[in-house]
C-alpha cells in the first residue's frame, strides 16, 4: 500500500497556523485548485499540471519546480513567489494573461469588450473602444500589457490620492468645528460672572 504525504494544512487551519486574512483568502483559494487538479487525491501534482494550473490563474509562463512530484505546499509557495515577482500591478498582469487571445503583447478593444461582457458585465463596443483609447498611449485600437498596468496603478493612486484628501478634509473641518465650539463656550463663560 503506498504512502500518501500530508497535504498541508487544510484551508480551515491556514487561520490557526497565524496567517493574516488576506493570506488566508488566497492560500484557501490556491487550495481548491489544488483540490480540483490532484484528481487521484494523493497531495500530489505534476509538473504538466502545475503548469495548466498556472496558465488558469493568470501566470503565462510559470517558474515550475524541478520535480514532477508537487505537494500544495511547493505549489503555494511557487504561485506564491511568481505573485511577489511580479511586483506592484501583478494582480493587472495576470489579469491581462487571463484576457487576451488573439495578440500575445497587446488586446484590442474588441478583445477586452468581449471579454469584459464574458464575465457578465454589460460593455458595449463604443464603451470598449473609449476605454481602450483612454488606456493606449499609442492612440491605437489596442493596449499593451504595460499600457493596462500603468493606467489601473495610476487611478489607484489618484483614488487614495482623493481619499487622503477628504480624510485630510473632514479632520480640518472637525478641528474648525471644535475650535469654534470652544471659543463659544469661552465667550458664554464670559458673560457668566461670579460675584
Amino acid at each position: 500500500m503506498a504512502e500518501t504525504t500530508p497535504r498541508g494544512p487544510a484551508p480551515r487551519n491556514f487561520e490557526e497556523a497565524g496567517y493574516p486574512p488576506e493570506t488566508v483568502e488566497k492560500l484557501s483559494q490556491l487550495h481548491a485548485v489544488f483540490d480540483y487538479y490532484d484528481t487521484d487525491r494523493d497531495g500530489r501534482i505534476d509538473r504538466r499540471t502545475m503548469r495548466k494550473m498556472c496558465d488558469l490563474i493568470g501566470f503565462g509562463n510559470p517558474t515550475l519546480p524541478t520535480t514532477d512530484d508537487i505537494s500544495f505546499n511547493v505549489f503555494s509557495s511557487c504561485v506564491m513567489s511568481m505573485e511577489a515577482s511580479l511586483g506592484k500591478g501583478g494582480e493587472v498582469r495576470r489579469a491581462f494573461h487571463l484576457m487576451k487571445k488573439e495578440h500575445p503583447q497587446r488586446m484590442t478593444h474588441t478583445e477586452f469588450g468581449t471579454f469584459l461582457r464574458s464575465q457578465g458585465l454589460e460593455c458595449s463596443e463604443d464603451h470598449a473602444e473609449r476605454i481602450t483609447e483612454l488606456i493606449s498611449h499609442t492612440g491605437e485600437d489596442y493596449f499593451t500589457e504595460d499600457e493596462l498596468v500603468n493606467y489601473v496603478l495610476e487611478a489607484q493612486a489618484n483614488e487614495e490620492k482623493k481619499a487622503r484628501n477628504l480624510a485630510k478634509r473632514k479632520k480640518e473641518e472637525a478641528a474648525k468645528k471644535a475650535a469654534e465650539e470652544a471659543e463659544t463656550m469661552v465667550g458664554g463663560l464670559k458673560d457668566f460672572v461670579i460675584d
